[in-house]
């Protein structure tokens, strides 16, 4: 009996020594890859983790793109601008990108989701969409891009917030890029379609067209800012980026570009001053945001 309960506790000692023994690996292995790439392995996990819950669309977007939204953008600019956008039953919806022969007739005013309804027509047109992170260039359209959403708040005389939510597939990335270690230990538990939510003010200054912007914040599915900023962190092991604020104005001023414009990008607004447009304004009646493009 005595030798029975000698080799029990032999047992249970021998287990507890292996399982303290992976325990101080795993701590170690931890620390070192903290001190040497700057992730915390515990932070990872728990963004893993909340990442993989379900995103419900209805409750994440509030101001969702409909096909609708672009019907009622092409009766907006109609009402300044002929054929700014054309339709036809074979393409759907598009941006006229040849000579427009009138010259503007009033005020362009579009809602946030008419612009995000503009956006997004824009990308699908286009045969790449590239967002420039130093040496880094990310072709949107590889991830199956997809406008859900564009919001304004925050809105004063010179300057809004400006949200705009995509959804992107990342399959193709994570099969080519989260092959390295560390960052091939989330592979598996990163989903193939993430929300990415960019948020970056826009301030008008002196000139007609000129503004400037600045990031507000980032936000991927239901993480928090500082959860997403961790899980930025592993991406750029991969694939560097920058951090979460960088990031935001990136994607931000992609879509502020396109939709502004200046000497430098060829936007929808700026490229309307040889026809009449003066200058763009963000405006609210209380209940709906808008853009205008101002004779």
């Amino acid at each position: 009996m005595a030798t029975k309960k000698s080799f029990i506790s032999k047992l249970i000692s021998f287990v507890l020594t292996l399982f303290l023994i992976i325990f101080f690996i795993f701590v170690a292995g931890c620390g070192y890859i903290n001190n040497a790439f700057g992730v915390d392995v515990f932070d990872s996990i728990a963004c893993v983790y909340r990442l993989n819950i379900p995103v419900n669309e209805t409750a994440l977007l509030k101001n969702a793109v409909t096909d609708k939204d672009m019907e009622n953008a092409k009766k907006a600019t109609d009402l300044s601008i002929s054929n700014l956008i054309i339709y036809d039953e074979t393409n759907g919806y598009s941006i006229n990108e040849g000579p427009l022969s009138s010259f503007m007739q009033a005020e362009i005013k579009l809602t946030d989701k008419q612009v995000g309804a503009i956006a997004n027509t824009l990308i699908n047109s286009q045969d790449n969409f590239l967002i420039n992170a130093g040496e880094t260039s990310i072709n949107l359209k590889d991830f199956n891009v997809q406008v859900r959403q564009v919001e304004f708040s925050k809105i004063t005389e010179n300057s809004a917030n400006f949200n705009v939510i995509l959804k992107l597939n990342v399959e193709k990335f994570k099969n080519d890029y989260l092959a390295v270690f560390p960052i091939s230990l989330a592979k598996g538990f990163i989903p193939n379609d993430i929300y990415v939510s960019s948020t970056i003010k826009v301030t008008k200054t002196d000139d007609a067209f000129g503004y400037k912007t600045e990031s507000v914040g980032l936000i991927i599915n239901y993480l928090s800012e500082k959860q997403t900023e961790d899980l930025l962190k592993l991406v750029n092991l991969a694939l560097p980026v920058g951090n979460s604020s960088k990031f935001a104005k990136l994607v931000g001023d992609v879509f502020v570009n396109a939709l502004i414009g200046n000497e430098e990008n060829d936007g929808l607004s700026y490229r309307l001053k040889p026809l009449g447009a003066k200058t763009f304004a963000f405006t609210t009646d209380g209940t709906n945001n808008y853009y205008s493009i101002k004779i």
